[in-house]
């Protein structure tokens, strides 16, 4: 027997409804609020009422998946029959039900195999491009055999990245029929809540100037170089240490060369890292999910394979460690980490790369790519990094008091040169450079960040200050440094620039450790003529 969370039932009685009176149905629901299921309910009423179906899948995996939960709910194997080359031979379109993939059914369609079908369900109905594609020519076929076949489409992300929405005039979709939030479940404890922090560096900075591809991508190649380096290689693996060395964790990388650099970091630090993505086999896949599963404090780094169709419960923190453009792709990601599971009460998501800024944190109110004058109404909380909405008062994740801005602006020593008008640099030949490019800014935030330099034993801290969500520049304190009387000057000025009081911390623990009682907003003179932003003064509060 079926049973049906409330939801679900009022999903399956707008589906009965509109495809009694029209050709499409669209049904959104977030990532793991049971879809098969639904299909299974969708399944006995076409039986029931001698009709037959189509339901159309994109990975191997829930093809099996949908086919056995029909079976073992609905006791109907001899109606029901699989069509997808990598799990059966088998080819009957006579079933009653059919379960196939796009990959396999397509190129049959196309040598001229005919079925006439009543229902075709797609789901992860955004994968629909209503000019081309396999989606297009599945359609266009089954539509010749039956002009009135009914289309009902599923899906957590109603939107393409070049296109929008997936309904509308002259879409396969009218309007969206039904729809599940994220919120609605996670109130009503069907899914877990998602906590969010954002880690921002100068990667962002490198990554807004990737070009764009044809596809409306970030060039992969371009992409990929930066993400590489070994800086953010390791800035993945700290993001680890800070917050998700008890959590079960899933890290999305964009190549597999980047994935086999962070599996390295992690498994030289001691550290069960398993790598997944398509060159492998699907038993080798399935055996590092397995390992993944069964091994505590472990994490499994992925390139396109969990982002649709994946099913592992027990994740419990995510790190994207690479951008994507596309809004349905981010909060696939997202959604990996929404099932509940024993032991589990939140999912923690930690954002390297600035995908939060292009399409928002919220599930049900993204910021879709084809809106440009929308933005995130967010703020980050200078002390724990958690994202906070912009009206908060207290941040979500530390208790920090956000302060009025206006409040602040005039507890704040500007610098002398005025903000601006651009400062004279003089060369040591006495004339006006022209090299120096000197700005003073206002930084509000400031990130406290333990450092080894390749090939040195002695950590050091990196200060890394931002103004809003933009990265401004570092500087490097040396507290441990023990020999360099000038080191230990710059350490020093460095604690009272930021608002220390006393002696300087002894250690980098020690200054991560103590950074609550530092400043979070200051004032900069930067000089940008080189590589890298330099921090030529900080101004700090009276």
């Amino acid at each position: 027997m079926i049973e049906l969370r409330d939801y679900q039932q009022n999903a399956l009685d707008i589906i009965k409804k509109a495809l009694k009176i029209k050709n499409n149905c669209l049904i959104v629901q977030p990532c793991a609020a049971g879809k098969t299921v639904e299909f299974v309910a969708v399944v006995d009423w076409l039986i029931k009422n001698n009709r037959t179906c189509l339901i159309l899948l994109d990975r191997k995996n829930l093809i099996k998946q949908t086919y056995d939960r029909i079976n073992s709910y609905l006791g109907i194997d001899d109606k029901t029959e699989i069509i997808c080359s990598t799990l059966s031979k088998k080819k009957d379109f006579n079933k009653q039900i059919i379960v196939a993939s796009r990959q396999t059914l397509c190129p049959l369609l196309e040598k001229g195999f005919k079925i006439k079908i009543n229902l075709l369900i797609i789901d992860e109905a955004h994968f629909i491009n209503e000019k081309e594609g396999q989606y297009k020519k599945i359609i266009d076929s089954l539509r010749i055999v039956h002009p009135d076949i009914r289309i009902l489409g599923c899906t957590a992300t109603p939107y393409r990245m070049k296109t929008g929405y997936i309904y509308g005039e002259n879409k396969t979709f009218n309007a969206v029929d039904y729809k599940t939030t994220t919120q609605e479940l996670i109130d009503k404890n069907w899914l877990c809540p998602l906590k969010w922090k954002v880690r921002q560096s100068d990667l962002n900075s490198y990554l807004d100037k990737v070009k764009i591809s044809s596809n409306g991508e970030l060039n992969e190649k371009e992409q990929a170089e930066i993400l590489e380096k070994s800086k953010y290689i390791k800035a993945v693996y700290d993001i680890y240490c800070d917050y998700y060395t008890n959590r079960k964790t899933a890290i999305f990388a964009l190549t597999i060369k980047h994935a086999q650099l962070i599996a390295d970091i992690f498994k030289s630090n001691g550290v069960n890292a398993f790598v997944i993505h398509s060159k492998l086999k699907d038993n080798d896949i399935d055996t590092a999910i397995k390992n993944f599963s069964d091994t505590p404090n472990s994490v499994i780094i992925n390139v396109g394979i969990l982002t649709i169709g994946s099913d592992i419960p027990s994740i419990t923190g995510i790190i994207l460690a690479r951008r994507t453009r596309s809004t349905a792709l981010f909060f696939q990601i997202v959604g990996r980490g929404a099932r509940l599971h024993e032991g589990k009460t939140d999912c923690l998501i930690t954002d390297m790369c600035g995908n939060w800024s292009i399409h928002g944190n919220d599930p049900d109110n993204p910021i879709v790519i084809i809106e440009p004058n929308k933005e995130p109404k967010l703020k980050l909380c200078p002390k724990c990094e958690a994202l906070n909405n912009m009206n908060a008062k207290i941040c979500v994740d530390c208790g920090f008091e956000f302060p009025s801005l206006e409040k602040d602006k005039v507890k704040i020593n500007k610098p002398e040169v005025e903000t601006k008008k651009k400062p004279e640099i003089i060369d040591l030949d006495g004339k006006i450079s022209k090299k120096n490019k000197i700005i003073n800014i206002e930084s509000d935030r400031i990130a406290f960040k333990k450092h080894i330099a390749i090939g040195k034993a002695t950590p050091c801290l990196k200060i890394e200050f931002y103004k809003g969500f933009k990265y401004l520049g570092h500087c490097f304190v040396f507290p441990e440094h023990t020999g360099s009387k000038k080191l230990a000057q710059k350490t020093k000025k460095t604690w009272f620039d930021l608002g220390g009081f006393g002696e300087p911390p002894k250690t980098v623990d020690d200054w991560i450790k103590k950074r609550i009682d530092l400043l979070y907003r200051c004032w900069l003179t930067i000089d940008k003529a080189g590589e890298y932003p330099e921090i030529i003064k900080i101004y700090r509060w009276q």
